[in-house]
């Protein structure tokens, strides 16, 4: 595999960086707008970019363990190293801005998974109230039961939505992808 492979390569990752951006922003705006109804989708979409993140990685590692005797690097070098080790110019500059264009992809994407957290932590107590206020209800009518328990399925359904995006936002961002920006 050539230089020009291994930025290929670089370029696709940072394809998807920019796509777990786009997942993240359009998080954060349902969650601003307390949209739950979309939120299963939107979630659905991140988790699968970020199930094809490591997958990537994994590509570009292997090519990369496999060049690094020929450059003179340790075969899992940082993008760092690879930038400074790369054979003939340009290629040191061109792995230098991949190098600074994911560094800022991670910072953003860092960002968004702090907001959305927060948000989707502020969305998880609200839900937990209103659950507790619909529990609280009592002497009620039967018409008024069957309300009080469509809220509730709904407000259950919520909760869990916002759980599983919990789960999924905290993942928006691996510790090899770090590593390898040093």
């Amino acid at each position: 595999m050539s230089a020009n492979d291994i930025s290929v390569m670089l370029w696709h990752e940072r394809k998807l960086l920019d796509y777990l951006i786009l997942k993240l922003e359009e998080e954060q705006h349902l969650l601003a707008i307390r949209e739950t109804r979309l939120l299963p989708q939107v979630i659905g979409e991140l988790e699968k970019a970020i199930n094809d993140l490591p997958l990537t990685q994994l590509a570009r590692d292997v090519e990369l363990a496999a060049r690094a005797a020929g450059w003179g690097i340790q075969p899992y070098a940082t993008l760092r190293e690879l930038a400074d080790q790369a054979p003939a110019s340009p290629w040191g500059e061109i792995f230098t801005a991949h190098l600074s264009a994911m560094r800022a992809q991670a910072d953003k994407i860092r960002g968004l998974r702090e907001a959305n957290e927060d948000a989707l932590q502020s969305l998880a107590d609200h839900i937990q109230e209103e659950l507790a206020r619909v529990h609280g209800r009592t002497q009620i009518s039967h018409d008024q039961s069957e309300d009080r328990t469509a809220a509730h399925l709904t407000l259950e359904l919520e909760k869990t939505t916002c759980q599983r995006a919990l789960l999924v936002t905290a993942r928006t961002l691996p510790w090899t992808l770090t590593e390898f920006l040093g």
